[in-house]
């Protein structure tokens, strides 16, 4: 019976046991179905989840220039800001957001689809009544509805809520001057967008049964909260530091590195030193953008039309002009093939390249934003300096563009003059060139300077479904066509110089530039494929096999390269080499040196305020004269490398581990002592029936 009794008590204790310990945690079984479910094991096991660049996350930094600073921050060396899960997915839900009571300080941590973060953003700074530590912008792709397609998705995210990144037109919004404040933004990619998505959710419904539930006696239940580190710092550790926090100060202080690049030259005829000799005949300038800033997210910025269209055209463009003049005629005039780096930050590189470049300017023709997927115009667009009358490159523009259409057939690209009249954007390469003799003149896919493509300057413009390739390559001709033609002398070579030009119509040559533009949208445009990957880069050996791995890279994006110039952290003694270049610089600088070799020669030319010096005895930089020489100097904060955002549980790890041990130790106790109990009251229950049956036993004898 002693050992029944025993049995009873194990079993008893097992099931205290198990009723402890789910009530230490409440609904702590349906958490562990949802996590496994949304694989968040892991969570389960650490109390917390770092949402990293893996996950497609990319944080909103701080920028500054020589009067104040932009984007998002809070003081350096400030632990992460802290909130619980909310998510604003309508206006309503806002509205009601700003209206709901809530604990004096309890802080939120909002995440938002695209399409609201101008209006969570706005709610964030005006209002006093909402603490919300950070805001998390959702991708558009996470949670695609059977009735919507990923382009429809990203064209709504792209159009309602994202701040476009095109400064060249003053009536957009210009990214690089948006200014949030100390509220970290992050851009989540698709699996970390429906991570915090399910958290919040998840929230929700804890929330609602804490409030109904009246046998919670363990506490409060388990929710989920948001760390987002964004420490910058160029912010410094005060307010006092923030309010004089400028590009030239953090410079001194060095919490921030100067934002620019190398901009790459190619010269036929040899631009650059041919005027070293004094020989001063004007140059045919030809110039394309290396990056743009297309995001308030750095690690975000892409450009299938807003960059690379254009940077494809203008390497197709310096081939055919290598072909064609490899053993064809002489050039009159150098042509000079120029992609600039840093042009979104006050023009940097093509004002250096203008300041180092030693000789006269005949014309300048700036390849724009060309070659867009949504394009239906058989034509080409030639916008003109304002007050401009030299039509000569233009003009052979029309002559290439005839022929064209002569022998190619009649969907073959027209080239039409937008009316004159109209400023150069103070966003063009053109306001550089202040000293031409000839024509200045942009080359786009639309008859304004503003691009009615949805996804340009947004970071959803990439994919080889933005761009066409054959449009791309079909510009690249007229240029090269129309510069060769300005170029060539006039009264020499005339055989030779019709055999160039019935080349540049000739059906198999045609074909061949479409390939190369193909194989380059694969290493520019395709996230398939990328920089590292593609052929050229294989055929170059561009970055080799003791090239940094791609975390290691300030500026690369998934595989294609990142469309954000970076920063300058130091320069290297001979800048000639690949050392110290973001991966699309080398690309380009190899690819030119070898598309052109033999014809021209090419080289790096610094993109960097002149004023700068980097002093190699402190390995620090240097401002001279202040902020003199006419530029606008531009830096980003340094930032940790721990800068990012982390999933946790309000309880903590040690919560459920000290929960589960309080449970066992009180089951135990309770046990243990009902044991003893039942074994002191069996031992009086047997003793009282000893007595009894003594008793009888004695009266049974005495009978």
């Amino acid at each position: 019976m002693k050992h029944e009794y025993r049995s009873f008590s194990l079993l008893f204790f097992l099931f205290v046991s198990i009723f402890l310990q789910n009530h230490s945690s409440h609904h702590a079984a349906t958490f562990f179905v949802k996590a496994e479910r949304m694989d968040f094991k892991t969570l389960r096991k650490t109390r917390s989840i770092p949402l990293t660049n893996e996950n497609g996350l990319s944080m909103c930094t701080m920028t500054l220039n020589t009067q104040e600073m932009f984007g998002c921050y809070t003081n350096q060396n400030e632990n992460g800001k802290r909130g619980k899960i909310v998510r604003v997915e309508t206006e309503a839900q806002l509205e009601a957001f700003g209206t709901e009571k809530r604990g004096e300080k309890e802080a939120n941590v909002v995440t938002a689809p695209m399409r609201m973060m101008k209006q969570v953003l706005k709610k964030v700074e005006e209002s006093k009544d909402v603490l919300v530590s950070a805001v998390l912008v959702e991708h558009p792709l996470a949670f695609l509805d059977a009735n919507k397609g990923g382009d429809d998705a990203e064209k709504e995210a792209a159009e309602a809520g994202f701040y476009r990144g095109v400064p060249e037109s003053d009536s957009k919004e210009d990214t690089k001057r948006v200014n949030v404040g100390q509220t970290p933004v992050a851009f989540l990619g698709v699996n970390a967008t429906r991570k915090v998505v399910w958290a919040a959710n998840e929230n929700v419904k804890r929330e609602k049964v804490q409030k109904s539930s009246k046998t919670n006696f363990m506490g409060r239940d388990e929710l989920l909260y948001a760390s987002v580190d964004g420490a910058m710092d160029a912010a410094g550790k005060t307010s006092e530091d923030m309010k004089r926090a400028n590009s030239i100060t953090c410079l001194d202080k060095r919490t921030c590195l100067p934002i620019g690049g190398y901009s790459i030259a190619t010269a036929f005829l040899d631009g650059f030193s041919r005027y070293l000799y004094n020989e001063s005949a004007p140059s045919i300038f030809v110039t394309a953008r290396l990056d743009k800033t297309t995001s308030m997210f750095r690690d975000e910025a892409r450009g299938a039309n807003a960059v690379y269209s254009s940077l494809i055209s203008f390497l197709v463009a310096a081939e055919v002009v290598n072909d064609l003049v490899v053993d064809g005629p002489n050039l009159e005039k150098p042509i000079v093939f120029a992609a600039f780096a840093g042009e979104e930050y006050d023009l940097v590189g093509s004002k250096r390249m203008m300041e180092e470049f030693p000789g006269l300017v005949d014309t300048v023709v700036e390849i724009g934003p060309v070659g867009f997927a949504s394009s239906s115009k058989d034509a080409l667009y030639v916008h003109e300096q304002y007050n401009q009358t030299d039509d000569t490159f233009e003009d052979f523009l029309k002559v290439q563009s005839a022929a064209n259409r002569e022998t190619l057939g009649e969907d073959s690209l027209s080239v039409k003059e937008v009316s004159r009249g109209v400023e150069v954007p103070k966003g063009s390469s053109l306001n550089s060139f202040t000293n031409v003799s000839g024509s200045r003149l942009t080359l786009t896919d639309y008859n304004t300077f503003e691009s009615d493509d949805p996804f340009y300057g947004t970071m959803f413009d990439s994919g080889l479904d933005k761009i066409n390739v054959k449009r791309i390559a079909e510009v690249a001709r007229l240029v090269a066509g129309a510069a060769l033609r300005m170029s060539m002398k006039d009264k020499e070579q005339f055989a030779v110089k019709e055999d160039v030009l019935n080349k540049l119509v000739d059906n198999d040559f045609v074909q061949q530039t479409i390939a190369t533009a193909s194989e380059l949208a694969e290493c520019l445009v395709d996230p398939k494929v990328g920089l590292r990957k593609c052929s050229f880069s294989q055929k170059y050996d561009v970055f080799g096999s003791n090239a940094p791995s791609e975390e290691d890279e300030a500026n690369e994006t998934n595989n294609i390269g990142s469309s954000y110039v970076g920063v300058v952290q130091y320069i290297p003694e001979d800048i000639q080499t690949s050392e110290a270049k973001s991966p699309i610089q080398r690309f380009v600088y190899e690819h030119l040196s070898r598309v052109a070799n033999g014809t021209a020669s090419t080289t790096y030319r610094l993109a960097l305020p002149s004023q700068l010096k980097f002093d190699r005895d402190s390995y620090a930089w240097q401002v001279r004269d202040g902020n003199a020489n006419g530029y606008e100097i531009w830096t980003e904060s340094n930032w940790s490398a721990k800068i990012g955002v982390t999933i946790e549980s309000n309880k903590g790890w040690f919560f459920e581990p000290i929960a589960t041990a309080c449970a066992v130790v009180i089951a135990t106790l309770f046990c243990f002592f009902g044991e003893r109990m039942l074994e002191r009251a069996l031992t009086r229950g047997g003793s009282s029936s000893s007595t009894s049956s003594q008793k009888l036993n004695s009266g049974m004898d005495l009978d």
